[in-house]
Parts: C-alpha cells; structure tokens; sequence
C-alpha cells in the first residue's frame, strides 16, 4: 500500500514539476505578442498622405434651432466645405439634425440644415479646449456653398497666412 501511495506522490511530482517547467520557461514574453494584421502600421511616403481639407476660423456668430423648438446662440469656430465645428456649452447628441442660422457681416444670414458627427460633451473639462461639436451640413443652397467655398479658400488655415484669424474683423476693416 504504501508502495501505491509513494508511486502516485512520485508521479503527481513530476507532472506539477513538468507542468510548471513549460508554463514558466515557454510562456509568451511582451515581445511575442500577436498583432492582428489590421494594426500592423506600414512605412508610408509622406507623400501618399492625404491632407486635411482645408478649413476657415471665421468664429462666426450663429444661432441653433433644434427640433424641440429651442434657439441657441453658438459660434461657427471653424468651416471647411462640408462640415464645421460648432462652439458651444450644450453639444447636442450625435445624429440629431437641426437648423443653424449664420451671421456674417455684410451679408443675409446663411440658413444651413445640420447634422451632428461627433461631440465632445461627455469629455472632462480638462481635456477640452473648446466645448462643442462637430456637424456635416446637409442642406444650403448654392450660394451659401459658394460662399463658404470662397472663405474656405481665401482664408484657409492649412496655408501660411489667414490661420486663426477672425475672417468678420478683417471684413469690416476692409
């Protein structure tokens, strides 16, 4: 009997023994570790990159009107030919669409349908420089796309000259 007892107290030994050999030598290190294929970053020539579209900072005075009826004053901090990011302390949520009443100087109020893309109302104060979102506008007629084609161009921040600058002061000192 105490044969059987020291061959399966042998036994087990050598098996934990074993078991505990592969699992400490054989374990994957941080090096090994598997990177799916998709985020793999591949070497690409700075000149495959395509660029940001431009985009204007006229911090333009604005008015909401979302679906509820409610009217917000907010300010178009930046455009470019399809979207917009819009300064405000409410972001409304992603998707929902609404009316945005644009006021330029010298000029009849830009009356535009939008529709959120993304928002940055539910990041900390700390991490947000300027609380709001960023829109798509789905519905202007062809002179106010012309219009913000025209300031885009004109005063573009990918350029060197016209970046941060209030497109309004330079319309009235003109």
């Amino acid at each position: 009997m105490q044969t059987a007892w020291f061959m399966s107290l042998f036994v087990f030994s050598v098996v934990f023994f074993i078991v505990f050999f592969v699992v400490y030598f054989f374990r994957p290190k941080k090096d090994d570790k598997i990177v799916p294929e998709t985020l793999v970053k591949e070497s690409v020539d700075p000149e495959d990159i395509v660029p940001r579209s431009p985009r204007a900072e006229p911090n333009w005075p604005a008015r909401v009107l979302t679906a509820d009826g409610e009217n917000h004053a907010v300010k178009v901090a930046n455009i470019s030919q399809g979207s917009a990011f819009i300064s405000c302390g409410f972001p409304l949520p992603v998707g929902d669409t609404f009316q945005l009443t644009i006021d330029i100087t010298d000029r009849q109020p830009m009356v535009v349908k939008a529709e959120v893309i993304w928002s940055n109302a539910h990041l900390p104060d700390a991490k947000v420089v300027n609380r709001g979102m960023g829109i798509r506008i789905i519905g202007a007629d062809a002179d106010d796309i012309h219009f913000i084609s025209q300031t885009v161009k004109t005063h573009s921040t990918a350029g060197e000259t016209g970046a941060g600058t209030d497109l309004d002061d330079k319309a009235s000192a003109a």
